[in-house]
């Protein structure tokens, strides 16, 4: 499964296109620049405050629209890698039969924010 290698597709992502310009890109000194800073409140962001800054790259590279770009960010490493962050989960639970193992990916992360989001969206039409 890609998830458990992960790692494995870091070398050829630093070899490709997109790999050589996110190795010129100095990360450190463009965070420092936008003066972005971690939240303490609030739910964790997805994005490292690099991973943010690479998104919006990713956005003007591409060309795509925002809902395109999050398909693409979902099954493209080399974008995921480009963003800083590994998209594929691996949960463990139990299930009767024992542990159960299941992958999650930022589609299903997305849309269930989403839906949270219209829920309290329809809850304040209503008030």
């Amino acid at each position: 499964m890609i998830s458990e290698n992960y790692e494995l597709f870091y070398p050829r992502f630093l070899e490709s296109d997109l790999g050589k310009i996110y190795q010129s890109i100095p990360w450190g000194n463009l965070v420092s620049a936008f003066e972005l800073k971690e939240k303490h409140l609030g739910r964790k962001s997805l994005f490292s405050l690099k991973g943010r800054i690479a998104l919006i790259f990713l956005k003007n590279y591409t060309e795509v629209s925002d809902r395109k770009l999050i398909e693409q960010l979902n099954g493209n490493l080399d974008y995921q890698f480009f963003c800083d962050i590994n998209l594929g989960v691996t949960v463990w639970g139990m299930s009767s039969r024992g542990i159960k193992k299941q992958t999650l990916n930022f589609s299903t992360a997305l849309s269930q924010n989403l839906f949270s989001i219209a829920k309290l969206n329809k809850k304040s039409k209503l008030k």
